[in-house]
């Protein structure tokens, strides 16, 4: 929908924070380097963060973005500062992902909170205490055999 507001909720720049957004609309995303597949995806623009800044938004990836009913609505992939613009995975791509892992749909959403642009914070904090959102480093590169 148009205008819809979302919730990111994560740890932008490495801190724990949470970024109120606005869906734009659909993006293509290149996959792979030079001409790799486009991919779907949902643009999103930044409204608001907390706490407040102009920093890096990476660590939101992998993070859900919320609808105001407090519903998942996409898991964020990528993110762009300078134009401040989250990247969410589109509904499709999460449904081949769950169809690959033997699951048949999506599971039910409405088992949210309400959050809005006064509580998304709060609701951010909550779910980060609970371990429902959590930071994950993955060490890079190459793995050694031997």
């Amino acid at each position: 929908f148009p205008h819809q507001d979302g919730f990111d909720l994560g740890f932008p720049a490495g801190e724990p924070g949470a970024v109120h957004t606005r869906l734009i609309g659909r993006v293509g995303l290149r996959s792979g380097a030079g001409r790799g597949a486009r991919q779907p995806g949902i643009a999103w623009a930044e409204v608001s963060r907390v706490p407040a800044g102009s920093g890096p938004l990476g660590g939101l990836s992998g993070g859900p973005v919320l609808a105001d009913s407090g519903d998942v609505v996409g898991v964020a992939i990528a993110a762009s500062p300078r134009r401040g613009r989250v990247i969410s995975a589109a509904r499709i791509s999460m449904n081949e992902l769950f169809h690959q892992a033997g699951l048949d749909r999506l599971p039910a959403a409405g088992r949210g909170q309400p959050i809005g642009a006064g509580t998304y914070a709060r609701e951010g904090e909550r779910l980060r205490g609970r371990l429902t959102v959590a930071q994950v480093y993955c060490r890079g590169g190459p793995r050694r055999r031997g």
